[in-house]
């Protein structure tokens, strides 16, 4: 049984697939498995995973009909063997140490998790985005850990900068939200995160994140809002099981809600959001009246940092208003 299994989801990654397994297949520490999850792809990239499958035994291919990144994950923790699983994006790579010094500090600490920094490389520039060094072995040190990790470095939300132990996530039956195609993995960390025993994060880089010039998505999403209201529950009951009350942990949560649901709202405003005006002034009207959303007028939250136009929009329920104004907007400047 290998230490560790790679987890690799592949789409329309021909460009950038190469770079990234030789990335893994250089780890000075040879005691791994990668699991590529072919998700469909249309261009070279299917060919270039069989390549590597028939070159080096470590490294598997599984074919499967596109249905996400979520999907592809799930299906290689089925299929992953390691006592530990680490996940990498086919357009990203590691330092060639990675595996070695992850591995040390899981066996130091007999730790269920590891959380390290990431580079993040746009054209020729790159910036790291470092994370404080703590440890978790019980709900108080949890607690600090949540709060630097979640709270302050906002190194949460992947799950590329981290490896996980197998038997965690499986017998807690921990997966990636199938339905969801943004944060997802925001909520499957929260939910790995609160049934980790210990966990500690490290202040050495070991992963490239790679932002390409173009990648602005000008996908449609129809279940924005769903989205920032499940993350903003499951955040809601992070910080109550782990009595984390200070004010400006909670206005964190609340902003990032209100950020998502407005959003939501903007989402239906868009050329592409192919829905009736019904059920489009219906979606808004959704937004704005939630119990959720109501609530955060009568908060602590500080709506200054808002569109105050988005602000009235939302504080007097004007959904047709909001609809129209950002309607007519993208027409004349999208």
């Amino acid at each position: 049984m290998p230490l560790i299994s790679v987890i690799i989801p592949v789409y329309n990654a021909e460009k950038y697939l190469s770079t990234c397994l030789d990335s893994v297949l250089a780890q000075s520490m040879i005691d791994f498995e990668v699991l590529l999850i072919n998700d469909g792809s249309t261009d070279g990239s299917a060919l270039i995973c069989d390549q590597y499958s028939n070159s080096d035994i470590r490294v598997k291919v599984y074919h499967k009909t596109n249905s996400g990144p979520s999907s592809a994950r799930n299906y290689g923790i089925q299929n992953a063997l390691g006592e530990y699983i680490m996940f990498i994006d086919s357009d990203d790579y590691i330092v060639q140490d990675t595996f070695k010094i992850v591995n040390f500090e899981v066996e130091r600490f007999s730790a269920d998790l590891v959380v390290f920094p990431i580079f993040e490389k746009k054209d020729e520039v790159i910036q790291l985005f470092n994370i404080s060094e703590c440890y978790f072995d019980d709900k108080e040190s949890k607690k600090t850990f949540l709060k630097e990790i979640w709270l302050k470095s906002d190194l949460l939300a992947s799950p590329v900068n981290k490896i996980y132990k197998s038997d965690i996530i499986k017998r807690n039956n921990i997966f990636f939200n199938e339905e969801f195609s943004i944060a997802e993995d925001y909520l499957f960390n929260m939910e790995y995160i609160d049934a980790a025993r210990r966990g500690l994060s490290i202040e050495t880089p070991l992963y490239y994140y790679v932002r390409h010039s173009n990648s602005v998505s000008t996908r449609v999403f129809y279940n924005k809002f769903d989205i920032a209201l499940a993350v903003y529950k499951a955040s809601l009951s992070l910080l109550s099981k782990y009595s984390i009350k200070e004010v400006e942990y909670l206005n964190k949560i609340h902003t990032e809600f209100a950020t998502g649901l407005i959003r939501a709202m903007y989402e239906a405003t868009r050329g592409g959001y192919r829905r009736s005006l019904f059920k489009k002034l219906k979606e808004i009207k959704k937004c704005m009246t939630s119990k959720e959303t109501r609530a955060l007028f009568k908060g602590s939250l500080d709506f200054s940092t808002f569109n105050n136009f988005v602000i009235f929009c939302l504080r007097y329920k004007q959904s047709f208003i909001f609809y129209l104004v950002f309607k007519l907007k993208n027409i004349f400047f999208e």
